[in-house]
């Protein structure tokens, strides 16, 4: 049975504490990320000397690193503080209008919230920096952390229409949300994830990421009607490039470590780089909401699915033949050689508009069947 496209709507008393808190939340969390801003910038243009070093600190390497590439300490801190506060206020600000448009649709509410929090502690900026200056912060800041996390897993449920579906998921948040609070009343009791063995703390997050995904496709394929489809692909959209882009990023330093330390080149343009894909997030659940232009998304959608695709098949075929040539021309020579990048590189642009067409005529007939059927008649 599918439910209506529209979203739950609020009204009186419900209304009334919904707005406040809303208010008060945001509120709060832009009291303590403006507080970290002073600290976030002394700390950058500071040296770490001895680990730990705080968040994009720079060791001396990496003080020496930007200073060959012309570059200040003060810049550096300049540049990387730049960086988080415009993007905290990007959401913030996508946020406001959700607020300001929506404030009576739950899930608009609900998703401007999980936007702001997103947006002021999911970098893990705030808490970092704070906790060590004002001890007396930890319980709040724990708190908002742990809401942050879990209303963006909360919104996965209940994404677009604010209902949950399938309905067991709203046990599944109610265990997540539960699993929060020995974190703070009992920290030292087994039963605090955060004394859990790295296996089960791993397997736990998966398979609450498991049960998101397949919430998703669930509510998709079962339960939307033509509207919240739309919405639902915007959304992926979004999240696809965002998702893209950081594996992408993520690859060149599985074959030299020294690439994503503080302070290198590929660092600072790495951090810039996902720093626009992260806000195609809120930018497409803003629109999605807003229902603003919401058919126009299909195309950028299959292209972002074939090209996503690509690029991961054709990266991790370009690092088997890498390695596995190393290791050949290796055991015949006994020497490294730069051959092995060379024709890995010919073979991948050899395959890459084979493997396009192929992967465009995957998409199209599983997901684009009758556009497919068209084609071919």
């Amino acid at each position: 049975m599918k439910h209506p496209s529209s979203s739950r709507r609020l009204q009186g008393g419900w209304l009334l504490a919904a707005r406040t808190i809303w208010l008060t939340v945001t509120a709060v969390s832009l009291v303590l990320f403006a507080l970290s801003l002073g600290p976030g910038y002394g700390l950058l243009r500071t040296v770490c000397e001895q680990r730990p070093c705080g968040p994009e600190q720079l060791s001396p390497e990496g003080a020496r690193t930007i200073e060959r590439l012309g570059l200040s300490l003060d810049l550096y801190a300049a540049y990387n503080v730049a960086l988080v506060l415009v993007l905290a206020l990007a959401f913030c600000a996508l946020a406001f209008v959700l607020f300001w448009r929506r404030s009576d649709d739950f899930i608009a509410l609900y998703t401007s919230l999980a936007l702001v929090l997103t947006g002021i502690f999911l970098p893990n900026w705030t808490a970092e920096l704070l906790v060590p200056i004002y001890p007396g912060l930890w319980p709040v800041l724990s708190v908002l952390n742990a809401l942050t996390f879990c209303s963006l897993f909360v919104l996965f449920y209940i994404f677009p229409d604010g209902r949950f579906v399938p309905r067991w998921t709203a046990w599944v948040a109610g265990a997540l949300v539960g699993l929060q609070v020995p974190n703070y009343l009992l920290p030292e009791s087994p039963l605090s994830p955060t004394n859990w063995s790295p296996l089960l703390s791993t397997s736990l997050a998966a398979g609450v990421i498991c049960t998101c995904l397949f919430a998703q496709v669930y509510r998709y394929m079962r339960v939307s009607g033509p509207v919240e489809r739309q919405q639902t692909k915007w959304v992926v959209f979004g999240f696809s490039v965002m998702m893209v882009v950081l594996v992408l990023a993520s690859v060149p330093p599985l074959f030299e470590g020294s690439l994503d330390r503080p302070g290198t080149p590929y660092d600072l343009i790495v951090d810039l780089v996902s720093f626009f894909a992260v806000l195609l997030v809120p930018l497409t659940l803003g629109i999605a909401i807003l229902r603003r232009r919401l058919f126009d998304v299909d195309v950028l959608i299959n292209r972002a699915l074939v090209y996503g695709l690509l690029s991961a098949v054709l990266g991790a075929l370009y690092v088997v033949v890498v390695v596995a040539l190393q290791t050949l021309i290796h055991a015949l020579s006994g020497q490294e050689s730069q051959l092995a990048v060379v024709a890995s590189t010919l073979v991948i642009a050899a395959l890459f508009n084979p493997a396009r067409r192929r992967i465009q005529s995957f998409i199209d007939r599983r997901f684009y069947r009758k556009k497919y059927d068209a084609a071919k008649t």
